[in-house]
C-alpha cells in the first residue's frame, strides 16, 4: 500500500489516496470518484509550470496534454493542444494532439461535443495535421487519416442503432400494455350480435396494432445527416492531399 497525492475533480481539493484502490472518496464534498484519474489529475497539474509571465507556454500546454492522451482524458486533452495552438498556431504537434483527442486516437468521435467546423474543428484539425507534417510524419498519418471517413460512417451507424435498441424498447413495452389491453377488450366482446362482431374485429386491429410495435425499425431515422455530409467533405479533403 502506498499513498500519492491526488485531486478531486468535483471540488479540486487536494488529497492523500492509496494509489490500490480502484475508486474514492472526496472527505470534502463526498463526491466518488476513480483513484487513477485522480491521482492522474494532480500529476497533470504539478508538471503544468508556468513561465515567468504567469502564462502556461505551449511546450508545457502540449505536455499536459499528452498526459491527458495516456489516461484517455479526451476532452481535456483537446483544451491543452487548443490552449498550445492559440499561442503558437503552426505547431504540427498541438494539431496533431487535437486530431488525437477527438479521434479518441483514431477510435471513436464523440458526436456530442466534437465539431466538425470551426478553427479547431475536425475539417481544420485534419487540414493543419496533413499541411505541417514533414515526410515522415505524412508517412505515419496517412494511413490513419484516410481511415477518418470510415470511422465516422461507424460511429455513425453504431450510434443509430444504439437509439433503434432504446427506441425499440420503449415500443415493446407500450406493445405489451396494447396487447394486454386488445386481448380484454376481444374477450369482453365475443357474442353473436352485431355489435359483438364490430368490436371483435376492432380489438383484432388493435392486436395487430400492438403486434406490429415489435417489428424491428430502421436505423436510417436515427442516422446524422449532417455528420454523413461531413464524411464526404473528408473524403474529398483526404484524395486532394493524396491520401
Amino acid at each position: 500500500m502506498s499513498f500519492e497525492a491526488a485531486k478531486c475533480p468535483n471540488c479540486g481539493a487536494q488529497l492523500q489516496l492509496d494509489n490500490s484502490m480502484e475508486t474514492g472518496f472526496c472527505v470534502y464534498c463526498g463526491t466518488k470518484f476513480i483513484v487513477h484519474d485522480a491521482i492522474q489529475r494532480m500529476k497533470i497539474e504539478v508538471s503544468g509550470q508556468v513561465s515567468m509571465s504567469g502564462i502556461s507556454t505551449v511546450e508545457n500546454d502540449i505536455n499536459r496534454g499528452k498526459q491527458c492522451l495516456t489516461s484517455k482524458d479526451w476532452m481535456n486533452a483537446f483544451k491543452f493542444f487548443v490552449m498550445a495552438l492559440n499561442k503558437q498556431a503552426n505547431s504540427f504537434e498541438a494539431w496533431h494532439g487535437c486530431l488525437l483527442s477527438i479521434t479518441q486516437d483514431f477510435s471513436f468521435i464523440d458526436f456530442s461535443w466534437v465539431n466538425y467546423k470551426g478553427n479547431t474543428g475536425l475539417e481544420s484539425v485534419v487540414i493543419h495535421s496533413i499541411q505541417l507534417s514533414d515526410n515522415i510524419q505524412k508517412q505515419k498519418l496517412y494511413p490513419s487519416i484516410k481511415q477518418l471517413p470510415h470511422l465516422i460512417d461507424k460511429v455513425n451507424t453504431q450510434l443509430a442503432q444504439e437509439q433503434v435498441r432504446k427506441a425499440q424498447k420503449k415500443r415493446n413495452i407500450a406493445a405489451f400494455i396494447w396487447l394486454f389491453f386488445a386481448f380484454l377488450f376481444i374477450i369482453s366482446n365475443l357474442s353473436e350480435n352485431n355489435f359483438g362482431y364490430t368490436m371483435l374485429i376492432l380489438g383484432i386491429i388493435l392486436l395487430f396494432i400492438g403486434v406490429s410495435n415489435f417489428l424491428p425499425r430502421s436505423k436510417e431515422k436515427y442516422i446524422n445527416h449532417q455528420w454523413l455530409q461531413y464524411t464526404q467533405e473528408l473524403e474529398t479533403i483526404v484524395e486532394r492531399a493524396g491520401v
